[in-house]
C-alpha cells in the first residue's frame, strides 16, 4: 500500500501528477492488486485511495486534512485486507476501509492527535458504510 511518494520512487519516477498517472505508475508495479493512497482527487482539495485491479481503477475520494495523524497507509492497508478477507468485492472494501480511515482522520484531527486512537474511536469503524467509489479507468493491462 504505497503512498503518492513511494509509489513513484518505487518506480523510479516523480510524484504523479493526478491520479491517471498514478494509475500508470501503479500497473508499473506488475503486482496483480496495488492500493495507493494520497494520490491527488479529481476535485481541488480533495485527496484518494486508489485502488488498480487488473484492468479497472477505483477511487474513493475525500476532503483533505491537513493534521492527518500517523499511520494512516497502514491503517488503511489493514481495513482493506480485513474487509476483503469477509468477501467485499475489491471496490467495495475500498469504499468502507476509506470511510473509515477518513472519519478516524477526522476525529484524530478535532481532537489534536498525532496517533490514531483506536481503542478510543472503534465505534467508528463499525459505523461506517462506505464512502462512494468511482471507476477511473478501464484499460487492458499490460
Amino acid at each position: 500500500t504505497p503512498n503518492l511518494f513511494e509509489l513513484g520512487w518505487l518506480n523510479g519516477l516523480a510524484d504523479a501528477a493526478d491520479m491517471g498517472e498514478a494509475a500508470q505508475q501503479a500497473r508499473q508495479l506488475g503486482a496483480p492488486i496495488v492500493l495507493a493512497t494520497s494520490v491527488p482527487g479529481m476535485m481541488g482539495g480533495n485527496i484518494a485511495n486508489m485502488l488498480v485491479c487488473g484492468a479497472q481503477t477505483f477511487a474513493a475520494e475525500h476532503r483533505f486534512v491537513a493534521s492527518a495523524p500517523n499511520g494512516t497507509g497502514d491503517l488503511m492497508a489493514a481495513l482493506f485486507l480485513a474487509q476483503t478477507l469477509r468477501g467485499a468485492r475489491p471496490d467495495q472494501a475500498l469504499g468502507t476501509a476509506s470511510a473509515c480511515v477518513f472519519a478516524l482522520v477526522n476525529r484524530a484531527a478535532r481532537h489534536g492527535d498525532p496517533d490514531f486512537q483506536l481503542a478510543r474511536d472503534q465505534e467508528l469503524v463499525r459505523q461506517q458504510a462506505g464512502m462512494p467509489v468511482r471507476t477511473i479507468v478501464t484499460t487492458k493491462p499490460g
